[in-house]
């Protein structure tokens, strides 16, 4: 129980941390490839909704790694899988709604 409470706390932490940091339109070099993007292929992004979503993402990653050592000491075998699967489905259906969704691409004026 000590060992998950000594790993998951300080990373629950730091999630909930850069996940502030990105609401507040901080921190961008952390965000994947966006330090690597030329100020060109930048400007095709609507940057505040994109690290605003990356920022609640964050955040609610952190609240089942939060819970996890609670869930790992009354052994709750159903919910730590459900824990687990969380953790994996919630950044994985992030980045798939992020590069799908067209909140994140900014729009061009229409040409008359």
């Amino acid at each position: 129980m000590m060992i998950s409470i000594i790993i998951t706390i300080p990373i629950s932490l730091f999630l909930v941390i850069c996940g502030i940091m990105f609401l507040r339109g901080r921190w961008e070099n952390l965000l994947a490839g966006w330090n690597t993007m030329s100020e060109s292929e930048r400007a095709k992004w609507n940057k505040p909704a994109m690290f605003h979503f990356a920022g609640w993402m964050l955040i609610i990653m952190a609240i089942p790694l939060f819970l996890l050592p609670l869930v790992i000491h009354y052994e709750l075998t159903a919910l730590i899988w459900v824990m687990i699967g969380l953790m994996t489905a919630i950044p994985l259906a992030g980045v798939i709604y992020m590069n799908v969704s067209k909140r994140f691409h900014n729009q061009k004026e229409p040409e008359l």
